[in-house]
């Protein structure tokens, strides 16, 4: 099928108003006037985007043991989380779209999930099989099991082309009760007012769709989803980066003294800053960092 990679992905419309200029100046973010999908325009083509993610380096290569360790820690706790919000047993098959070095594949596996990870780089894929022995294979989406019981895209779907046909695709492959969760940057983040076109949500040449709590809301019913929550549970909040522990810790010696300063910096940002500009980030789906989902698929 022939697309039009100068129109709206969503609605189709050429109803657009410019937004940003982006690093390549031949691309803007672009905002549709008829249903409010925030994009990249035009996208960039399959051929230029297939070679970027086959040679691009990994986010979280190198990693040591207890780096890896902490980071399924992590993924294990929001999935949990995600899966009772949206009543799904931790059981059957499940896979992990762009999946990386198989961080969620590991967390789904620790579950109870027969695990597939899904990832086009073969560097991540050798680091998934080295560092928790998680199955990750190259895939097209055709090619992926049926039956889900889980599908999950962890800071991916801004990545794909026409998500709304994607996610309608994901659901053939679905079972009845399954349900998809994942996470995306959120377009209405402070960042993006603070740093505009140099913000994550808006990263090039990678983020070809902007999502707000209301499209992404939309693209996953418009795919047959029924949307449980969109939200910002911690660590997909507000985040205040000063960089201060970071530089206590190279200019200190590492001991008792500079693990407690550390400790107590973190309890005051996690107790006594955060919980106010959180709560309203729920309220109102703006300044959170990122948008976490769950959706069930619609009976």
């Amino acid at each position: 099928m022939i697309r039009d990679d100068t129109a709206c992905p969503s609605c189709g419309k050429h109803n657009l108003a410019l937004k940003y200029a982006l690093n390549d100046q031949a691309y803007h973010t672009a905002k549709c006037r008829d249903c409010g999908f925030i994009f990249m325009h035009p996208y960039p083509s399959d051929a230029f985007l297939h070679d970027y993610y086959k040679t691009r380096s990994l986010y979280n290569s190198g990693n040591d043991a207890s780096s890896y360790d902490r980071a399924v820690a992590d993924r294990t706790a929001l999935i949990t989380g995600l899966l009772a919000r949206g009543g799904t047993k931790p059981n059957g098959r499940s896979v992990d779209f762009g999946a990386g070095v198989g961080i969620a594949v590991a967390a789904q596996a620790a579950l109870g999930f027969e695990a597939l990870g899904i990832e086009t780089n073969p560097q991540a894929q050798a680091a998934g099989h080295e560092a928790f022995g998680v199955d990750i294979r190259d895939l097209s989406l055709e090619e992926m099991p049926r039956d889900l019981s889980l599908f999950t895209l962890f800071e991916v779907l801004e990545h794909i082309k026409y998500p709304r046909e994607f996610m309608a695709q994901v659901r053939t492959h679905m079972a009845t009760s399954g349900a998809v969760a994942g996470s995306v940057p959120n377009y209405n983040s402070y960042a993006r007012y603070l740093r505009g076109k140099d913000s994550n949500a808006l990263y090039w040449p990678e983020h070809v769709n902007q999502f707000t709590r209301e499209t992404l809301t939309q693209t996953l019913e418009g795919a047959g989803f029924e949307v449980v929550y969109v939200g910002f549970p911690p660590p997909y909040g507000v985040v205040i980066a000063t960089g201060l522990r970071a530089w206590l810790r190279k200019v200190l010696p590492e001991g008792t003294i500079v693990c407690r300063v550390v400790a107590a910096i973190t309890w005051i940002k996690k107790c006594l800053i955060y919980p106010l500009p959180n709560s309203f980030a729920e309220k109102t789906g703006l300044l959170g960092h990122g948008l976490v989902f769950v959706a069930r698929v619609r009976a």
